[in-house]
């Protein structure tokens, strides 16, 4: 494993639980959608683990949005670092779920909770021309908790003017909150992602025509094929999943 020293340039607090941690990009290129290992040197040893690149290969800084796990031990050892404390990272980075191994269809969805927003946002800030030129239309579907949970909803937005706003069609399914105010110009949804599916939204779009990429914890992915492969005879070949 090589590693390459680094030095935070800076912290972003989102809330009690939530940060992103902003780092050079002085890595080997990688792709939108890939992962890569942050690591603290403990006892002249390197702890380390996975996470996804929120940012374009093309920026500057390496952005990465984390969570802080009650009990979890490195992301808790992450969350209390300030700007310019050492940490290392992988010069190389890992995985498949990019887009350029989707065959052309006619329609994108990505469905994601939580950080796994992460590797959506570094593929659509990546690969704006390859996706306009292979794909119709993109259904992008985030769940969260709670309405303040949709932490890059200027992010999104932006994004969704620079695709085409009847291009990138954005959709929140908060599973924590009910009677929500919020502005007329979001779709939010009651209760969990599957309810999108269950309320027969956009049903007309869902056949082998289009690419499923879900990104989530095990059973909201596993939960997710299983009622595509069952009620719509998606076929496995039409869906890039990563497990967080």
């Amino acid at each position: 494993m090589e590693w390459i020293k680094n030095r935070i340039k800076k912290i972003k607090i989102w809330d009690e639980n939530y940060f992103s941690i902003f780092l050079k990009n002085n890595i080997s290129s990688f792709m939108g959608g890939q992962f890569t290992k942050l690591a603290l040197k403990i006892k002249n040893d390197f702890v380390f683990r996975f996470y996804s690149f929120t940012n374009s290969y093309r920026d500057k800084k390496l952005e990465f949005f984390l969570k802080k796990v009650k009990g979890g031990y490195f992301s808790n050892l992450l969350f209390n670092l300030s700007p310019k404390s050492i940490i290392y990272i992988s010069k190389n980075s890992y995985g498949r779920f990019i887009i350029k191994n989707i065959n052309n269809k006619n329609i994108l969805w990505m469905l994601c909770i939580g950080t796994s927003v992460s590797p959506f946002l570094s593929i659509l800030r990546s690969d704006y021309k390859y996706i306009k030129k292979n794909f119709k239309k993109i259904f992008f579907l985030y769940g969260v908790k709670y309405l303040n949970n949709i932490y890059f909803l200027d992010l999104l937005l932006n994004l969704k003017k620079i695709y085409g706003i009847n291009y990138l069609n954005l959709f929140f399914s908060i599973s924590r909150e009910k009677n929500i105010k919020y502005l007329s110009k979001l779709n939010i949804i009651n209760g969990h992602i599957n309810n999108f599916f269950l309320k027969n939204i956009l049903n007309q779009y869902i056949d082998n025509n289009s690419h499923f990429m879900i990104c989530g914890n095990t059973d909201m992915v596993d939960n997710i094929v299983l009622y595509l492969k069952k009620n719509f005879s998606i076929d496995i070949n039409n869906f890039t999943v990563e497990k967080y």
